[in-house]
């Protein structure tokens, strides 16, 4: 319990006492960080009186989250962070920042027929009538996103993978290379300065 809100990093296991593994109080700014070995038993609750935010670490590899609910409103995607996340409308009602290539959200309780994006706001159209909106921050156009109806038990959405026209110069362990020349088993520079075969 953190009476007075705080911080919490899990990279580990929290078993919960009485069904509550976390919980944040007071009214103060509250942060969850996640390293992709995290894990608990027992539910995490952020306060109703404060800002509740869920950052979503980088580490060697990917993560997952199901289940989100209310009172974490903003959700960050650490630069680098490979997570696939889900939760119902309110549970990803707040603002989802550093969305990047490799991240997934998959909206649970939403099919969706159409979308659309203006501003930061990704609307997507609902079976029966009604719409869904993600608030996703950044450089995007409604062509930057895959919205795949039918996941699961909803919708997915991910980012359209970056193109690279010839002649484009990419770093490799061996030099620059132009993409053109790029073959399966080459190591490419990715974000974070680390290196990943193709």
């Amino acid at each position: 319990d953190l009476y007075a809100g705080g911080t919490l990093t899990n990279a580990g296991m929290i078993i919960g006492n009485n069904g509550t593994a976390a919980a944040f109080s007071g009214t103060d700014s509250n942060l969850l960080v996640l390293d992709p070995g995290y894990g608990f038993s027992g539910l995490v609750t952020g306060s109703a009186s404060a800002s509740n935010t869920l950052e979503l670490a980088s580490a060697v590899s990917a993560g997952t989250i199901s289940g989100l609910g209310t009172n974490f409103g903003p959700i960050e995607f650490d630069v680098g962070a490979e997570w696939s996340i889900s939760g119902d409308t309110s549970g990803l009602a707040g603002t989802i920042s550093g969305f990047a290539a490799g991240d997934t959200i998959e909206l649970t309780d939403v099919t969706a027929t159409g979308s659309s994006f203006v501003g930061s706001i990704l609307t997507l159209d609902e079976t029966g009538g009604g719409t869904a909106t993600l608030d996703l921050p950044g450089t995007f156009t409604l062509a930057s996103f895959v919205v795949t109806p039918g996941v699961s038990s909803g919708t997915e959405v991910t980012l359209v993978a970056p193109c690279f026209c010839a002649g484009t110069r990419i770093a490799c362990l061996d030099g620059e290379r132009t993409v053109e020349t790029l073959v399966p088993g080459a190591f490419v520079r990715v974000a974070g300065a680390e290196y990943a075969e193709i």
